[in-house]
């Protein structure tokens, strides 16, 4: 029921914009419904929370001026299946990560203060810890003309206890 509701709603965005394709999403498996649609943006919400085991990755810039700076946090789940992902119409993307936001909440659910200033200490690009991460306000939208998503951070548990650092892992990319 879920799927023909968010097909629906969805679809109805052709009729209120001529010049686009109505959006079609998967059969989503997890716990959200659609909350609203901005027909101007073909930005969708959706209600609901959903866990997922999956990876939280921090991207940094090291650059003058943005000297370490969180570029983004994207969390990539296993299962992106228990997520509504727009799969033809209207810019499709299956998903390759969530972005999340609230960096400070993150950070302290998921290291210690002294784990986080040394690794940031050593200037990585990427930093990421893999486990069980519980999200809502999930919702997606085309910016920079890409498909994006994104989800509140509600809640994170560790399934291994150690994380990673890298440098040359590909960036998730951006506008």
């Amino acid at each position: 029921m879920k799927y023909i509701l968010t097909l629906l709603i969805v679809a109805l965005s052709a009729f209120s914009n001529a010049k686009t394709e109505p959006q079609v999403f998967n059969e989503f498996k997890g716990g959200f419904t659609v909350s609203s649609v901005n027909f101007e943006y073909l930005a969708v919400s959706f209600k609901g929370q959903e866990s997922s085991e999956g990876e939280i990755v921090f991207e940094f810039i090291w650059e003058e001026g943005v000297d370490g700076e969180i570029y983004q946090i994207g969390f990539i789940p296993n299962n992106p299946e228990l997520f509504p992902y727009v799969m033809s119409g209207f810019y499709p993307k299956k998903i390759q990560k969530i972005g999340l936001g609230d960096e400070k909440v993150i950070i302290d659910a998921l290291f210690t203060k002294e784990e986080w200033e040394k690794e940031r200490s050593t200037k990585p690009r990427f930093i990421s810890k893999k486990g069980i991460v519980t999200i809502n306000n999930y919702g997606t939208s085309v910016e920079c003309d890409s498909r994006h998503y994104y989800a509140s951070f509600v809640s994170y548990t560790p399934t291994v206890n150690e994380y990673a650092v890298s440098n040359n892992k590909p960036g998730f990319g951006g506008c």
